[in-house]
Parts: structure tokens; sequence; C-alpha cells
């Protein structure tokens, strides 16, 4: 199964790369059933941070510093609920839970949803932000959403999400080392992925200047719905 798990990492990095978006939204799901859930959230955490952190210290310029210290700020509630529920759940709630809330965030997505970021919104943000960094890795789409509603502009916009994933990422890999929520076989899982996700975000690249991206991105899209659908099934009826 790592193979096949370190394939979907690639693809994950390939979407990544072209959309923009969706390496855990394309990972979470799949990795839950061919490594568990646990692997998904650490692994895939780990490996989404190796790709943000570049482009966040690249861009620092760029970022929106007082919302990302706002949602950063309140994710820090969401956190350690995130690693309780990743604790304390079977690996058949986990699944189905992260495959939900994929299938949430696709819904987000594609629906081009704008949340106006101000007053107790931030809070919210920030706090599912924190939960979902740290219970099923897919933290992305309601920053989406957060820095769509403030009207960031493209590179304001790419340089705070990368920000955003970055910083959350560090903190809840942190929290869930200390609450022992990983293992030896999720570093090495990780080690393994650094250099495939590397040449997922290449061959992305690659991809991008033969494609029509919009084309693709529904096409991404309805491949989540899928993959989402695949995962609740499974872990309802484990095969």
């Amino acid at each position: 199964m790592l193979a096949l798990t370190l394939l979907i990492f690639l693809i994950g990095a390939i979407v990544q790369s072209v959309t923009g978006f969706g390496f855990l939204l394309v990972a979470a799901p799949l990795v839950a059933i061919t490594d568990g859930p646990r692997t998904a959230v650490v692994c895939g955490t780990a490996l989404c941070l190796a790709m943000t952190a570049g482009r966040s210290l690249l861009e620092r310029e760029h970022v929106d510093w007082p919302i990302t210290g706002r949602i950063l700020g309140w994710s820090m509630l969401g956190m350690p609920v995130g690693v309780l529920l990743l604790k304390a759940l079977s690996d058949n709630t986990l699944a189905a839970g992260i495959a939900a809330i994929v299938l949430g965030c696709t819904v987000l997505v594609w629906g081009g949803w704008r949340w106006r970021v101000d007053g107790w919104r931030v809070s919210a943000v920030g706090v599912l932000c924190g939960l979902l960094t740290t219970s099923t890795g897919t933290n992305g789409p309601p920053l989406v959403a957060a820095l769509q509603g403030v009207g960031a502009p493209p590179r304001v916009f790419r340089a705070t999400m990368a920000a955003l994933l970055t910083a959350t990422g560090v903190v809840g890999l942190a929290l869930l080392a200390a609450a022992g929520a990983t293992t030896g076989r999720h570093w090495l899982i990780t080690a393994l992925g650094l250099p495939v996700v590397a040449i997922g975000a290449w061959l992305g690249r690659r991809i991008l200047n033969r494609v029509n991206p919009e084309r693709f991105r529904r096409l991404v899209l309805t491949a989540l719905v899928t993959s989402s659908a695949i995962a609740l099934a499974h872990a309802a009826t484990p095969w």
C-alpha cells in the first residue's frame, strides 16, 4: 500500500500545481483508505507544509499580515480540539469524517463561495481552520473563502494562503507530535513523499502549459466528489 499512497500524493501535488488548490482534498480521503486516516492527516500536513514553505518565504512581502495573524491566532483554539478528535475517534469514523468534510469543501470551492472576514467571522474561520488542520488536514477551503471575501489581489491571495498553510502546518504538526499522534512510519512516508511531491509539482507546471486550466479544474472537482463518495462507502462497509 505504500507505493499506492505515494502515487496518491504525487497526483495531489500535480493537481495543486495546476489548479492552485487541492493537494489534501485529493489525497486525504484516498490515503485514509490505503494507509489510514492518521497517515492522511500527519503525512499530508507535513507534505503540504513542504510545498507551501518556500512560497511563503519568497512571497513574504506580499502577505497580508494583519489577516494572517488574526486567523492564525484563532486557529490555536481549534487545533487542540482537532488533535483530541484524531486520537479519540475510530479509523472508520475519522475516514468518514474526512470524506464528508472533503465533499463539503469541494462544494465550497466549486461554488466559489466568499466569506466576509470581520468580527466574529474571523473567529469562526480561524477556529475551523485549526480544527481541520489537526483532525482532517483539509484546512485550505475555509481559508480560500475567507481571503476571497476580503478581496485580496491574486498575488496577496497566494502569498497569504501560503503563509497561513505554512504556519498552521508547523503548529499543527508540533501539537500532533507532542500528543503522540505521530509514528516513525508517518515520518518515513513523509521523507519518501518529499521527492514525490517535488516531481508532482514539476509535472503540474508542465501540464499547466498544455491544458485548459478551467476544464482541468472542473475535472478535478468531479474527481473529488467521486473519491469522497468512495471513501464514505469504504468507511461504512470496510473492504
